[in-house]
């Protein structure tokens, strides 16, 4: 069973590598369950040695667990997520805490199971054979990721060809099976330190030449990303990286008897300067030089032509605009609710009552603050985002205990800075990113490694079971395993099976709705009423959005619908919209916005008075948790104008005039107005 809990635990890492293109969020769903399956997996076969080993071995278990858990590291990653789970229960919406969405795959849940990976790392994979192939495995798995990345790079220049065919999204910023090129740019860079260790420990040449060429393509496929923040990290890294190989000094143990110290028979370490060094800072020297030359050279058509360094040379901080008011939204959240914040996954509630106008006409909807100091501590307060910091605080202040690595000295040197660097590097990004699931596994298996490597070994499990005679304990031990392989079925079924199902039936849904919208409209009914932890959410949007494209369709006479469908339909709707919102599982004021529409499409499509009151309620319910918004506030003005309702129409004109004095549609609502106002005068004069 330890072996059968070691081969979960390694196919776990190619969970990013997982693309279900049958999936509502190909590159997000298929991953989350993946992974969640693969760690229970690997939990219930290691639980299930446990109770059925011997006493040597349990009690070899047992201490192992005993020491870790002392460790500053694992103290530390398990009190983050001791706060991610208490910031989940003071927040606004516990449910989206715990189980997120299908657009993220994230939440409370699914970071109890980063915390089972990185544990169930710590307890199995022990010796330098076991970290070697675990490096291996992973370092496996972001090859298969980069390879889909040059696909998709092969593909942009060629979008005929069979490869951009045999891809999702072809570009020239690669993605790889991440979806996102910031994750696959971060992903990468821990991975670089894990092909370093693994080379500098291969004994055979041609293996080191071989994992150095993984390493020169992986570097090829992290430029071809085009991440600024990842390069600039990465650029941060080894710049610090470079000055600690430039200010260390190589320790060596030597034979007293070779040194003029005859009183001391034992060994004596000396320090000295190596070639090391002196590369380091001729390197560093260089690339000081390069920086300089690159900053006034920033233009220039030389670095346009190279990935990754083009994005900076056309850089402009307007590009940063909607980020920077995204980052004005969070801080007023987090001046609300300073100590356990919104609660994991509840961004959206945040961001809507603080929303800043300025978004309106681009980008508005944001459910990340893409910044880690931000999306901590909107989601957990400072306590959580604390109890973040505190993993990096603490690894730095026990770096100086990390032993060697492999035998050869200036290797370790160059391993030490790299493991120095690499969550530099990672912060750096991060003040414009989050943390996802590949990014998760990476630091995960990072903060693993370096816990092993800081901790006292323990003694080898030598046998799996020895046959017992206490027949007692046989059937205690039987009874044990039997209620956990109940309750893995049960916890695989509920939050594994279920939600993928429910996805399968909103994705086919969706199929539908392109070509037959009765047949949509039974598989959308079908989908809302599977019972899944995860998904209604984003069910119950894409029913509104499909019934807005419907109406929208039939206005404009390319389809033809009995008005009895049309009603039922939109009536089922409403009676979904109310429902889903009664339970709290919408995230955000977007669902309003698009079921607000739903109605005020109806109103107009069937002529039907009733709808149009409904769609104002909405919008009002709206406007009332997001104030600043524009779509509730253009939608009310567009209602009290059709009502004639002038005083109405003036106030939200004056609040509209006050958000975004520069809009031109504040303008045409004017006119309307006026006239408005003129015919009104005109009927009263008479």
């Amino acid at each position: 069973m330890l072996k059968l809990s070691k081969f979960f635990l390694y196919l776990a890492l190619f969970a990013p590598v997982i693309v279900a293109r049958n999936l509502f969020f190909p590159f997000i769903t298929g991953k989350a369950i993946f992974f969640r399956t693969a760690i229970e997996l690997a939990l219930f076969c290691w639980l299930v040695f446990l109770i059925n080993a011997d006493k040597e071995n349990k009690k070899t278990q047992i201490l192992h667990l005993r020491k870790i858990s002392r460790h500053p590291i694992f103290i530390t990653v398990t009190l983050f997520t001791f706060f991610y789970l208490i910031a989940g229960l003071f927040g606004v919406n516990l449910h989206n805490s715990f189980w997120s969405n299908f657009e993220r795959g994230e939440g409370i849940f699914q970071l109890i199971h980063y915390w089972l990976f990185f544990v169930l790392i710590i307890i199995l994979i022990k010796t330098k054979k076991d970290w070697m192939s675990f490096l291996k495995t992973s370092l496996t798995a972001s090859i298969l990721i980069s390879l889909y990345a040059l696909g998709q790079l092969i593909g942009a220049y060629n979008p005929e060809g069979v490869i951009a065919k045999s891809v999702i999204a072809a570009s020239a910023r690669v993605s790889g099976t991440l979806g996102n090129p910031s994750y696959l740019s971060v992903y990468l860079l821990f991975h670089f330190l894990f092909a370093l260790i693994i080379i500098f420990s291969e004994k055979q040449t041609w293996k080191k030449f071989a994992w150095f060429g993984v390493l020169l393509f992986q570097i090829f496929i992290f430029f071809n990303t085009q991440t600024r923040g990842a390069i600039l990290g990465l650029a941060v890294g080894i710049f610090i990286a470079l000055c600690f190989l430039a200010l260390s000094r190589q320790k060596q143990s030597i034979a007293a008897s070779k040194v003029k110290y005859p009183k001391n028979r034992g060994a004596q370490v000396i320090e000295k300067k190596s070639h090391l060094q002196a590369i380091a800072r001729i390197i560093l020297g260089l690339s000081l030089v390069l920086l300089v030359i690159f900053i006034f050279t920033l233009n220039s058509q030389i670095w346009k032509k190279i990935p990754g360094l083009n994005r900076f040379s056309s850089f402009s901080f307007s590009e940063l605009e909607s980020r920077f008011l995204t980052w004005g939204s969070a801080l007023a959240g987090i001046i609300e609710r300073p100590i356990f914040g919104w609660g994991p996954e509840n961004f959206p509630f945040a961001f809507d009552k603080y929303y800043d106008a300025r978004h309106f006409g681009g980008e508005s909807w944001f459910d990340r603050a893409h910044n880690f100091f931000l999306d901590y501590t909107v989601s957990g307060g400072f306590i959580l985002f604390l109890g973040y910091l505190s993993i990096f605080v603490i690894f730095y202040y026990i770096f100086r205990r990390l032993p060697n690595i492999v035998k050869p000295t200036q290797g370790n040197m160059i391993i030490k800075a790299a493991f120095l660097a690499v969550p530099i590097a990672y912060l750096v990004q991060n003040i414009v990113l989050f943390d996802v699931l590949p990014i998760y596994l990476a630091l995960f298996t990072f903060l693993a490694l370096f816990t092993n490597l800081t901790i006292s070994p323990t003694e080898e499990i030598k046998n799996e079971r020895q046959p017992e005679k206490d027949n007692k304990r046989q059937a205690t031990k039987f009874i044990l395993s039997f209620l956990l392989v109940i309750i893995v079925i049960g916890s695989l079924y509920n939050t594994s099976w279920r939600p993928l199902q429910k996805n399968k039936i909103l994705i086919e849904s969706l199929r539908a709705s392109r070509r037959d919208p009765a047949l949509a409209n039974e598989t959308f009914t079908k989908a809302i009423d599977f019972a899944s932890p995860v998904g209604q959410g984003d069910t119950v949007e894409q029913l509104g959005i499909f019934m807005v494209d419907l109406l929208q369709t039939i206005n404009q006479g390319n389809i033809e619908v009995s008005p009895e469908f049309v009603n039922k339909a939109i009536n089922y709707a409403n009676e979904t919209f109310d429902k889903t919102k009664e339970r709290k599982l919408l995230i955000g004021v977007k669902s309003w916005y698009i079921f607000g529409l739903v109605n005020l499409f109806a109103s107009r499509t069937l002529n039907n008075p009733l709808y149009f009151v409904r769609a104002k309620t909405i919008f009002q319910e709206g406007l009332k948790i997001a104030p600043t918004r524009f779509e509730f506030i253009y939608g009310l003005l567009d209602i009290s104008l059709m009502e004639n309702d002038l005083e109405t129409a003036r106030s939200l004109l004056n609040l509209a005039e006050k958000l975004r004095p520069d809009l031109e549609q504040n303008k045409i609502y004017e006119a309307k107005f006026k006239e408005l106002s003129a015919l009104k005068e005109i009927k009263t004069s008479q």
